[in-house]
């Protein structure tokens, strides 16, 4: 099931690249996480994590694909999550936008998402997800509001497993909004997200808002290697047990370079 979602991701891209002329764009991108915070959930249960990826923009076609990893560090920030949490992401996106230019920009994108947790059975813990996204970048100089619906089920056919066994599938709704501005001509982004999930990821899961996140990042150019350093911090504010019991702080750093 692994290399067939794989293989079909590959050839659909590929398929579509090859109706187009352009170039193809290439970014890695190697990220550090002090926590990994998943749509309000703590999946490394307080443990920082390696999330390193390769996207391709095939051909400016409005496709791309994406290969996404993350492995936790050691046992020194926390004890160690149930279940597995090693796994890589293959992805298919198809962006593009309507009204490109006026005020009225609306920026939208379709990613499809096959998560495989490699270590142990994909019947238990693999899912799949689909997610719609939303923005209207020029409605207001500095300020960037944005939706994002994403649906998740089992990564085998037949009754659903859920995300880490937990024999739920669903909707998350995250609603949000960017309010971009400088210091010192650094350029900032200010973020909020809202959570909504809709009883999705275990059985005892509330309909209810879960968690808003708090967000604030830059990003410089690297002096040695013309590559992106992108510093950020992250509070959420936790609204509901059943997704997260916890307030949480967590920094990341990304590194990104592209060719």
């Amino acid at each position: 099931m692994k290399k067939t979602m794989l293989v079909a991701l590959v050839v659909l891209a590929t398929g579509a690249a090859w109706a187009a002329e352009g170039k193809l764009g290439t970014e890695v991108d190697l990220t550090w996480a002090s926590k990994f915070i998943w749509r309000g959930i703590d999946v490394g249960d307080n443990k920082a994590a390696f999330q390193p990826s390769v996207n391709f923009d095939l051909w400016g076609t409005g496709f791309s694909t994406k290969i996404w990893g993350t492995w936790l560090g050691g046992p020194t920030n926390g004890d160690e999550a149930e279940g597995p949490t090693e796994k890589y992401e293959y992805s298919l996106t198809y962006a593009n936008s309507l009204n490109k230019g006026d005020a009225a920009q609306l920026d939208y994108a379709l990613t499809y998402t096959y998560a495989d947790y490699y270590t142990t059975s994909s019947e238990d813990f693999d899912y799949q997800d689909i997610a719609a996204s939303f923005s209207l970048p020029k409605i207001h100089c500095m300020f960037v509001p944005h939706y994002t619906v994403a649906y998740s089920w089992s990564g085998r056919p037949g009754p659903t497993t859920g995300w880490l066994n937990s024999g739920s599938e669903g909707f998350v709704h995250i609603v949000g909004v960017d309010y971009n501005f400088k210091v010192s001509e650094q350029p900032m982004t200010f973020s909020a997200n809202a959570i909504y999930n809709d009883g999705t990821y275990g059985e005892a899961v509330d309909h209810d808002w879960c968690a808003v996140v708090w967000g604030l990042s830059t990003s410089f150019k690297c002096p040695f290697t013309g590559g992106k350093v992108v510093p950020a911090i992250y509070y959420q504010t936790s609204m509901d047990d059943s997704v997260n019991e916890n307030d949480e702080f967590w920094t990341t750093i990304s590194y990104k370079i592209s060719f």
